[in-house]
């Protein structure tokens, strides 16, 4: 009790996710009607996507397990930035289906880092509640997407919309990265040595969930137990 732990992994990074899966979807009439795409290629474009997902989640995570939630969820993040903003370069149905390959790979890592985080600084009674608050943040993305997509279309084409939602994503990197450094170097500071004499024991002994503090992945804090 009254113990800090991180927010709930990744709910940040969550939304903007769901940007990218359905961003696609979103300015699809625009792009079929510039490119000349039959059904049949489209589907070819979202299969490719699917292929990844879907045999990458099983690289994903023993990946994440080797580097470590913190490390690898970042790997992920960037991976899947930068494939969303590749789209903006794709000239027919051969192209946008290698870069949603490349977003589909990316993408796959995203679940069972969260998972992953979710199981390391959750106790068991309280890990239904931040899975929850993690997947309410993918929800908030399917349900923003296709009225923000369609506003920076309007605005400013098709192109614009995977080069802002890619760039997002690299925002969110950098503040992720620049909290994760700032809890690192927190947790790793020497308790006074009156705490230590009081209590008996080291510094580690106060803070005894500092080594998970180390490998946090949210830049959200402020979430205590009471």
């Amino acid at each position: 009790m009254g113990d800090d732990r991180a927010g709930v992994p990744g709910y940040g990074n969550q939304p903007i996710n769901y940007l990218y899966r359905q961003s696609l979807s979103v300015a699809a009439l625009v792009i079929i009607e510039q490119f000349h795409l039959s059904n049949v290629a489209y589907s070819r474009i979202i299969f490719a996507f699917m292929l990844a997902y879907t045999v990458t989640n099983g690289i994903s995570g023993p990946m994440i397990d080797r580097l470590g939630a913190k490390l690898g969820y970042a790997v992920c993040i960037a991976w899947w930035s930068i494939a969303a903003m590749l789209h903006s370069l794709a000239r027919g149905a051969f192209s946008f289906g290698a870069y949603r390959f490349l977003l589909g790979m990316g993408e796959a890592g995203n679940w069972p880092a969260a998972v992953k985080v979710v199981a390391e600084w959750f106790p068991a009674k309280e890990r239904a509640l931040a899975s929850g608050i993690f997947n309410c943040g993918s929800a908030i993305g399917a349900v923003v997407a296709p009225p923000v997509v369609a506003w920076i279309i309007l605005k400013s084409g098709w192109e614009s919309t995977f080069l802002i939602v890619g760039a997002a994503g690299l925002v969110w990197l950098l503040l992720y990265h620049t909290s994760a450094n700032a809890r690192t170097a927190a947790a790793t500071e020497p308790a006074p040595c009156g705490a230590c004499c009081a209590t008996g024991g080291s510094a580690s002994s106060l803070h005894p969930k500092s080594s998970a503090t180390l490998s946090g992945t949210s830049i959200f804090s402020g979430f205590r137990s009471t």
